[in-house]
């Protein structure tokens, strides 16, 4: 008569394989963190850009981040560097909402120039506009 041989350590290995996939999942949002923006709260509007640094814009007197992946558009369509950035102007801006933190820019896009914008535009000029 043939008997068929159970394997004791199936269950366990099954068991290893499931704790492993539910540590993976666990660190996929981690991983998501430190790359690009992770998915949230998304708006958007067309808002006055009153001013930049190296790494952010001005609406309204509130600082929204900027980051390398964030996309920004001339009012051509054209894209370009925050460096290149023409304040002050009207633009469109996508943005996500974090906690305890500005805002992100995920996305510029310039609608419309003053005849006081410049590329050259530093954050003093903004303390000269106050």
């Amino acid at each position: 008569m043939y008997r068929k041989r159970y394997n004791m350590h199936a269950p366990e290995r099954i068991f290893q394989g499931l704790m492993l996939m539910m540590l993976l999942s666990l660190l996929q949002p981690m991983n998501s963190l430190a790359g690009s923006p992770q998915k949230g709260l998304v708006r958007s509007g067309v808002m006055e850009i009153e001013g930049k640094t190296d790494h952010s814009i001005v609406v309204s007197e509130r600082t929204f981040s900027v980051i390398e992946a964030t996309s920004v558009f001339d009012e051509s369509g054209k894209r370009i560097n925050l460096d290149d950035l023409a304040v002050p102007c009207t633009a469109k801006i996508e943005y996500q909402l974090r906690m305890d933190s500005s805002p992100l820019c995920l996305k510029i896009q310039v609608k419309e120039l003053r005849s006081s914008s410049r590329r050259d535009w530093s954050s003093s000029d903004y303390e000269r506009t106050k």
